[in-house]
């Protein structure tokens, strides 16, 4: 991580948090409770497992980095889902049918993974502009008898 920028003055937000995208659930940097409003927001992106992981609960920015590798997996998917309807929608469900609703539906969802998203990158370049700032949390192991047992995928075979 970077720290802040020198050129900055101290009080000044770094200019993501200023965006008019900026997420409503989410405090503006150096307010208080900012980064738990960030965790809690990412948390909810986040598949539900993954609060499990203590590591997420420690690395804020990993946690920000995995959220935005999963949207941008799912605009992929959501483009060519939308191109397959889109393309040749007997092949794709084995009759012909008016696909306009399955098409609004993934243009929908792409729309909204591609703003989330965006909300997601300016978060990320924020804490990573003010990360040096963020206090380190040390949270007390992880009691594993008291949290959901989450087994290992099997390989096929």
């Amino acid at each position: 991580m970077t720290g802040p920028d020198p050129a900055r003055p101290a009080d000044s937000l770094p200019e993501p948090a200023a965006a008019a995208n900026w997420p409503d659930a989410v405090h503006q940097p150096g307010s208080p409770g900012f980064e738990r409003s960030v965790k809690s927001w990412l948390f909810d992106l986040a598949p539900p497992r993954c609060r499990y992981e203590d590591v997420l609960h420690r690395r804020t920015l990993e946690l920000a980095r995995l959220v935005r590798l999963r949207l941008e997996a799912d605009t992929v998917a959501m483009h060519g889902g939308l191109r397959a309807l889109v393309g040749d929608p007997v092949r794709t469900h084995g009759e012909f049918f008016d696909a306009t609703e399955l098409t609004d539906l993934y243009r929908r969802e792409r729309d909204h993974a591609c703003d989330t998203l965006e909300q997601v990158k300016l978060v990320e370049r924020c804490l990573t502009e003010v990360g040096d700032d963020l206090p380190v949390h040390r949270h007390p192991p992880v009691e594993t008898d008291r949290i959901a047992h989450i087994p290992p995928q099997r390989a096929p075979g």
